[in-house]
Order: structure tokens, then C-alpha cells, then sequence
């Protein structure tokens, strides 16, 4: 399993990961709910859900990525989702490996992903790339969230104001 998105407000749990295909292979992950169970749901659009978070402002909202495609974007709680102004498909291999939503402007949204990251300041409607090559991970710094560190397979690069430029880090790393 790669990604659990937890809604306190909503008490809503989404599992995302390497797991079950439905009879119509068709991969997604699963929603639990106040009621104890679980209710497996599907974006029908190819690849395993390895990306889940919540909206921190609005919890209905909902952003997955996939191992081959998306971002995906629900706004009913994860029950249905659709494709945003960022689309990989299949064929073209791509995959998201982290999302990230601004903790104070949750218009502002990020996309680690297999060639590059990119970022969308309307709530995901439209993205542009801010840094290419292939990105792992990335988080906020807590006490400001204009710097992000993300990181590629080798390095360890920082933005320092929101994600518009990108440097690598060379000091103060481990060796």
C-alpha cells in the first residue's frame, strides 16, 4: 500500500495502493466509512491508485494519482472521479508519485511525477511543469509553507517560493 488519505472532518478513510482489481479490472482503492466497512470504488481510467489526499479546507474534495496516470480529482468524497487539466494516460507510461495540496491555499496543488513536477493554482483546472525530470517526493516546510524540498533519485532540491524555482541542495546534506 502506498498512500492512506484520512478526512477527520468527514471520518472518511481512502486506501490507496498495489491492490485489488475488481471483476472489471478495474483498479481504485478503497473507502471506509463511519459504518465499519469498506466499499471498494474505481476511476476507470487504468493503473493502480498509489496517491491519496484531502482537501485541508473542503475534506469532499479529493485528489489520487495513479502509477500510470492521472491526477484525479473527486468531489464527493472519493465515491466518483474525474480527470483534471493534467492527464497522462496509459500509454505514455507517467506516473504521479506524490501530491501535495499548500496547507494555507489549497487552490495551489503539486504533482511529483515521473518527468518533472508540476504545479496548478486553480484547484487543478490547468498545471505547468516548474522543474522536470523524474521527482519522488516533496513536502512543505511546516513553518513556511513557501519552501518545498522534493527529491529525484540522487538529489535533494528546494523552492523557496512556491514552487516557481527550483535549486539543489550541495551543503548541509549527509554524505
Amino acid at each position: 500500500m502506498r498512500r492512506v488519505g484520512i478526512s477527520f472532518t468527514l471520518f472518511l478513510i481512502i486506501l490507496a495502493g498495489f491492490f485489488a482489481f475488481s471483476i472489471l479490472n478495474s483498479p481504485g482503492g478503497y473507502i471506509a466509512t463511519g459504518a465499519g466497512g469498506w466499499t471498494q470504488v474505481s476511476w476507470n481510467y487504468g493503473g493502480n491508485a498509489i496517491v491519496v489526499l484531502f482537501d485541508p479546507v473542503d475534506p469532499s474534495i479529493v485528489y489520487g494519482g495513479a502509477d500510470v496516470n492521472g491526477p484525479f480529482k473527486s468531489t464527493d468524497g472519493g465515491a466518483t472521479w474525474n480527470t483534471t487539466g493534467l492527464t497522462f494516460v496509459v500509454s505514455q507510461g507517467r506516473s504521479i508519485h506524490r501530491l501535495l495540496i499548500h496547507p494555507t491555499s489549497p487552490s495551489i496543488i503539486f504533482a511529483a511525477t515521473s518527468v518533472g513536477i508540476y504545479k496548478s493554482s486553480d484547484n487543478a483546472a490547468s498545471w505547468a511543469i516548474v522543474r522536470s525530470g523524474e521527482h519522488w517526493d516533496m513536502e512543505f516546510k511546516p513553518s513556511d509553507p513557501t519552501v518545498l524540498y522534493a527529491s529525484t533519485i540522487s538529489r535533494i532540491v528546494k523552492s523557496s517560493d512556491t514552487g516557481n524555482t527550483w535549486s539543489i541542495l550541495t551543503t548541509g546534506l549527509p554524505p
